[in-house]
């Protein structure tokens, strides 16, 4: 067997000390992730349809085929909902229980950040890579989210810390379970399209570093052949499932949500046209800038001392452009763009800013690094004034100016450590600042589930309400439930339907026969009609075409529908007022 060419030191063995400071930051993100998990309703659309698959998928006990409101779900590979039923089976159908594999896995991948950064520079550099990634903005969302990018992420650094481990180590024979494990869970999260990010990353560091390290062939037909089985799971549900669906998931799963997904800007995530494309292909690069934040602090430091090959040795250097370059280059090719397509590259990011932070502790960075430190500023403190000022606003954007009194902690709190932050970093004190917001950002964050989001949610986030008022008309749960232009994926999961009993879409005709009791509607009386959740604009232009309709109003709530970009006045329930003539 070929040893590796470099030379390096022995690896500095785990003391109690470092696994205290790492097991405590564990334990503070934890308790972030888990504070925004359990203290907020579901977010988003995608967020929604994940949990109420697995919720369905654990009543039906079906676990090759995923429904949602009873229709097969197949935008996507099961592992995800796999992951995820068992909690909400346990648990209970709850926001928390859906979310809780996600802030699980975020934690790990976070310790496996740690993991790297010790093994690729030394044990502070990974306690701070740690932090680092799990207080970057996109982390704690993605972490507190009932979304597949979690257990991506993590099943992503695993699979790379296994390749960093036996460049620096040797090969050792629990690699390769783990990394076809690794390999296979990522095609089975999110289908082929992020197959490159482990197999590309690892394939480009071994070419990069071609003069630095040497595994034998062996080595690398082995992973190349995971790399290729990879994909026999995927295939092996695949097949029946498509078989099951007449082809709905070819057409779905691989026509639309994977070719559709790089060609075209899906659902309105990207970009329509040949010019909306060339225009957009910059798009990541503020991205980033948002999302890497408050580390974005000192990014064009740790770019400038990377470019200018100041940082580590070309081993180092070369597995942290693999672990970033390719992934962003070929997710801005991609024509469907969405935030978290790029946060498999934030644990490289993170570990780059840690060793960067820690050399210029040192004194070792270049006259040219230390400029770009200073000049981070001009990208970290407009965003963090901006959320200052935004949420000195909010009350007033909602017309909730008791939310002042909520919010003010928290907002005085984010300005001082603001402040405080932008004093040391301009004063030569970066590592003492980079301290401070990591020391301070999980708190903060806990301090706003607690303060803040309660009041806003209550009207950005309609469906639990709603879902309450329907549970307290409809005492049986078998009754029938439809729906008109709410399209909110969130009440399919409040609302938690029997299987076999979904709620029905209706068109402007059918919610008219709906109302009348005519055509598929027919009825003894109005209490078999159930209940109608309905815009009350879209109620009215109903009516100017079909006339006023037999209906009574139980329930309304004012909302602003920010996931479907729709504002309603109102989001009513109504109910027919006369049975079948």
């Amino acid at each position: 067997m070929t040893t590796p060419l470099l030379t390096r030191p022995p690896l500095v063995p785990i003391s109690r000390r470092e696994l205290t400071h790492a097991l405590l930051i564990a334990l503070a993100l934890f308790a972030a992730f888990f504070a925004l998990a359990a203290g907020t309703d579901l977010w988003d659309r995608d967020e929604p349809r994940y949990a109420r698959a697995a919720v369905e998928m654990w009543n039906t006990g079906d676990y090759l085929i995923p429904w949602l409101n009873d229709q097969p779900r197949l935008r996507k590979p099961p592992m995800i909902y796999w992951m995820m039923a068992p909690f909400v089976g346990l648990l209970g159908p709850t926001a928390l229980a859906a979310r809780l594999v996600c802030v699980i896995c975020m934690t790990a991948a976070a310790l496996l950040t740690w993991l790297a950064g010790r093994r690729l520079f030394s044990p502070n550099i990974g306690l701070g890579s740690m932090a680092i990634f799990g207080t970057a903005t996109l982390t704690l969302y993605v972490g507190s989210a009932s979304i597949i990018d979690a257990p991506l992420v993590m099943f992503t650094n695993l699979a790379i810390y296994c390749f960093i481990d036996a460049i620096y180590r040797k090969p050792t024979w629990w690699h390769w379970p783990t990394i076809a494990l690794c390999l296979a869970s990522v095609v089975l999260l999110k289908g082929p399209l992020v197959w490159p990010i482990p197999v590309v990353t690892i394939a480009v560091a071994g070419f990069l570093a071609r003069k630095q390290i040497t595994l034998p062939r062996s080595w690398w037909i082995g992973f190349a052949s995971l790399a290729l089985l990879s994909f026999v799971p995927l295939i092996a549900w695949a097949i029946p499932v498509d078989r099951a669906t007449d082809g709905q998931l070819y057409a779905i799963g691989f026509q639309k949500h994977v070719v559709d997904r790089i060609t075209t800007g899906l659902e309105g995530h990207g970009s329509s046209n040949a010019l909306e494309y060339f225009l957009l292909l910059p798009l990541y690069i503020p991205i980033l800038l948002l999302i890497f934040f408050p580390w974005t602090l000192h990014l064009p430091a740790a770019l400038s001392a990377m470019i200018g090959r100041r940082l580590g040795n070309p081993l180092e250097r070369a597995i942290l452009w693999a672990w970033t370059l390719p992934w962003f280059i070929l997710a801005s090719l991609a024509s469907t763009k969405l935030p978290h397509y790029i946060l498999p590259i934030l644990p490289a990011l993170a570990i780059a800013v840690a060793a960067t932070i820690a050399r210029h502790h040192a004194g070792q960075l270049s006259d040219s690094d230390r400029r770009w430190m200073t000049r981070g500023i001009f990208l970290a403190l407009p965003v963090a004034l901006g959320g200052a000022i935004a949420a000195i606003a909010l009350p007033w954007a909602l017309d909730s100016t008791g939310l002042i009194l909520n919010e003010l902690p928290v907002v005085i709190a984010l300005l001082a450590i603001t402040f405080l932050a932008t004093y040391h970093h301009l004063k030569g004190r970066v590592l003492q600042s980079a301290r401070l917001i990591a020391a301070a950002t999980p708190p903060i964050v806990i301090a706003m589930v607690l303060l803040v989001l309660p009041t806003i949610e209550n009207q950005l986030k309609a469906s639990p309400t709603i879902a309450a008022a329907i549970h307290q008309q409809q005492t049986d749960p078998t009754a029938p439930l439809y729906m008109r232009d709410y399209d909110e994926p969130t009440l399919f999961f409040y609302v938690n339907r029997p299987t076999g009993h979904p709620i029905v879409q209706l068109n402007g005709q059918q919610v008219a026969n709906w109302a009348r009791g005519e055509a598929d509607f027919t009825r003894q009386s109005p209490n078999e009609a159930g209940l109608l959740i309905i815009g009350s604009e879209e109620l009215d232009r109903i009516q100017q075409r079909f006339g006023e309709l037999p209906l009574q109003t139980t329930f309304t709530k004012s909302i602003i529908d920010y996931s479907s970009g729709t504002q309603y006045t109102q989001v009513m329930l109504v109910k027919p007022t006369t049975p079948n003539p």
